[in-house]
């Protein structure tokens, strides 16, 4: 009955997450941000390759590292007039999708509902603490990138 439920939450989070995609496209291109799929910064880079992994537990810990950041961006930066005015409507969409109330459980709880669920073990204090090594991981990859995406931008304006 669990999975039977996941794999219906899984599809929807993965509409969700196409329209997502959407918006950070739109907004980006909003600012004058030259998109290419093709081309990224190395720390972007290395994101998306520990993002593809077969391993249950891994995956769906990166799903909830990501969501971790998208969530506590969007609520600092969607509060910031400043950030808001980068963008043509000023309002930036990708982030007010990832403050705006679920009906649901979030998909932070989702992914953090399944990597608990695919663990091989049951003792609570053993899963949570493995677990948030494993999301605390996503989230410091996230915080180099971010870092050498500053260096880059630093010295392109030097």
């Amino acid at each position: 009955s669990f999975f039977s439920k996941a794999r219906a939450a899984v599809r929807e989070m993965h509409e969700e997450e196409g329209s997502h995609a959407a918006l950070w496209r739109e907004g980006a291109e909003g600012t004058g941000a030259i998109l290419d799929a093709g081309v990224s910064a190395p720390g972007v880079a290395a994101l998306l390759q520990n993002a593809k992994t077969n391993d249950p537990v891994e995956f769906f810990c990166w799903l909830a590292g990501t969501e971790y950041i998208a969530e506590e961006l969007a609520a600092h930066l969607c509060q910031s007039s400043a950030f808001a005015s980068l963008f043509p409507e000023r309002r930036w969409t990708w982030g007010d999708a990832h403050i705006a109330e679920h009906e649901g459980p979030s998909h932070l709880e989702i992914d953090e509902d399944l990597a608990r669920a695919y663990y091989p073990d049951t003792d609570p204090s053993l899963v949570g603490a493995i677990l948030f090594e494993k999301i605390k991981r996503c989230q410091k990859l996230f915080g180099a990138a971010a870092n050498a995406l500053m260096e880059n931008l630093e010295s392109a304006m030097v």
